[in-house]
């Protein structure tokens, strides 16, 4: 066998072997803002709601990250989401406010970051429709501004 053939299957074996695993999609939504207290009873706060269509049942995860892509903390210290595990039904609501209070309670006045959401079990988006909104309070709770935010779907290698 000549060199130049010895080397190409060599290449070959360490490429095959090397193999990334395949690449997995995501939902990020790049922007969420949280203060505590709800827009139904405080006046001047922010929720991030996100609803989700599923035309399938499975688990979703969901991932809080602070600007710095930092894990969100509630204010006891422990990690808010790696992962929150959600089980899809047909409609679901996710309060980004009752995951942090669930956690150990709003860690300052103001959270903001960014959302990351994955399947479990290799499930597709396909079969999901995720809507996400920031609502704010003013003067009432019948004072509302509403903010979509909307996520964009990223591969990961």
């Amino acid at each position: 066998m000549k060199l130049r053939t010895r080397l190409t299957l060599a290449i070959c074996v360490m490429v095959s072997i090397a193999a990334p695993l395949p690449a997995q999609t995501r939902m990020v939504f790049p922007h969420f803002v949280e203060r505590a207290g709800s827009i139904t009873n405080t006046l001047n706060t922010f929720d991030t709601n996100l609803y989700i269509l599923s035309y399938r049942t499975g688990e979703l995860q969901l991932f809080l990250y602070d600007t710095n892509a930092a894990p969100i903390r509630a204010a006891g210290g422990a990690v808010v989401c790696e992962p929150c595990r959600i089980p899809l039904v047909k409609r679901t609501l996710i309060r980004i406010e009752d995951l942090i209070v669930a956690a150990g309670g709003m860690p300052q006045t103001l959270v903001s970051g960014f959302i990351e959401i994955r399947l479990a079990g290799g499930a597709t988006f396909d079969a999901l429709a995720v809507q996400g909104f920031i609502v704010s309070s003013r003067t009432s709770q019948f004072d509302l501004q509403l903010t979509p935010i909307q996520g964009m779907m990223v591969t990961v290698p």
